[in-house]
């Protein structure tokens, strides 16, 4: 703050000088190891020189991004290595494990970490900072950008080795941090494992949902170009019907989005041929989620799940047949209820608000039928 304050004046070119003289004398004052010495030192260098940055770029032009993102590869050389990354692309054979060991090997620790430092964790800007690396830096396609997005944000591996300090000696929360930060992404989570409670599901997914929320919201950003990134997030590849992400992760993510993007997703989905059939899934996936997360189907203080399954059948109404989507819907219910995912307490919620809504619908037509005028009409 004091350096953005002493430099308000100054042009950008002469400000990033003033700034870099200034980072140079905390670190050498400071942070008394190279940066390089083990994880933690190269942990505690980015994680610091992203949040001066995030700072003191607030409110600039994205003309002059160009001067923060030159220091950052001036500092930590990772133009190279996202480029390189972006040309190698980001895929992998589940199936294979010598590839998985390859790809591993690419995604760099110090990548991956300066890229969550200052794209989201630490920048005021992160919105705008993430689009012109999207769309400016470099011109990324939706599938492109779902990768960049798992491999910050996603799901990481356990177990991985980390120098300079002792992960026992640390709290839960100050390993959750490293872990986030410095692990490889688990690219096969979404695909085999489905959290059972609430804790998990945020911890996995949560600052994904967020991320897809952000870009939703940005008007730099065109929403079907947010659904396209979602789809390939999850899975949806080429020409098959089904995606590859577990459809109870699917439901996860979406409700760690907003409900505004919830229905543009299944609109977007509806608009797909092939597609169009895993609304009821989804869906009623949502319903199992909620009740694994011990929450109401309609919380008293905010739109719930409930709000969502009214505003799907009254609009997929119109391009499907109503009776069919009904019966897919519940179908889907009852068999996720014979496999134990449902438990009776939520299925009575399900009933519960079907019923309520429809006994309004009905209280209402029977308002507007017209009163019998003699004995014969009646």
């Amino acid at each position: 703050v004091f350096a953005k304050r002493y430099t308000m004046l100054s042009s950008t070119n002469v400000r990033m000088k003033i700034l870099k003289f200034l980072l140079e004398r905390f670190r050498t004052s400071c942070l008394h190891v190279d940066m390089h010495a083990n994880d933690l030192s190269l942990c505690l260098h980015v994680a610091c020189v992203s949040a001066v940055l995030g700072t003191f770029s607030a409110g600039w032009d994205e003309s002059e991004f160009s001067f923060i993102l030159q220091y950052l590869d001036s500092e930590f050389s990772y133009g190279g290595e996202l480029q390189s990354l972006l040309v190698e692309g980001m895929e992998i054979d589940s199936d294979d494990e010598e590839g998985l060991l390859l790809h591993e090997d690419t995604l760099r620790l110090r990548l991956k970490l300066i890229l969550r430092s200052f794209y989201w964790d630490h920048s005021v800007m992160c919105t705008n900072f993430l689009i012109h690396l999207f769309h400016t830096q470099y011109s990324m396609e939706p599938k492109v950008i779902s990768q960049l997005l798992y491999l910050m944000l996603g799901p990481t591996c356990d177990g991985q080795p980390f120098s300079g300090v002792s992960l026992q000696n640390l709290s839960t929360d100050q390993k959750k941090l490293l872990r986030t930060r410095t692990f490889h992404p688990d690219w096969n989570f979404p695909q085999m494992v489905c959290p059972l409670t609430y804790y998990e599901a945020k911890d996995a997914l949560e600052e994904l949902g967020q991320c897809i929320t952000v870009l939703f919201n940005c008007n730099k950003m065109c929403k079907n170009e947010v659904c396209e990134i979602f789809n390939h997030l999850v899975g949806f590849q080429h020409h098959a019907a089904e995606p590859l992400w577990l459809i109870d992760n699917i439901a996860t993510l979406l409700l760690f989005t907003s409900g505004e993007f919830i229905k543009l997703y299944l609109l977007y989905l509806g608009n797909i041929p092939r597609l169009v059939y895993n609304i009821p899934s989804i869906l009623a996936a949502m319903v199992v989620v909620c009740d694994r997360m011990d929450n109401r189907l309609d919380p008293t203080e905010k739109q719930g799940v409930g709000s969502i399954l009214d505003w799907a059948f009254a609009n997929f109404s119109a391009s499907t047949s109503n009776k069919t989507f009904a019966i897919n819907f519940w179908q889907e219910i009852f068999e996720r209820l014979e496999d134990g995912d449902l438990s009776g307490d939520m299925l009575g919620q399900v009933g519960h608000h079907a019923g309520n809504k429809y006994a309004a619908v009905f209280d209402k037509d029977k308002n507007n039928v017209a009163a019998p005028q003699n004995d014969n009409e009646e």
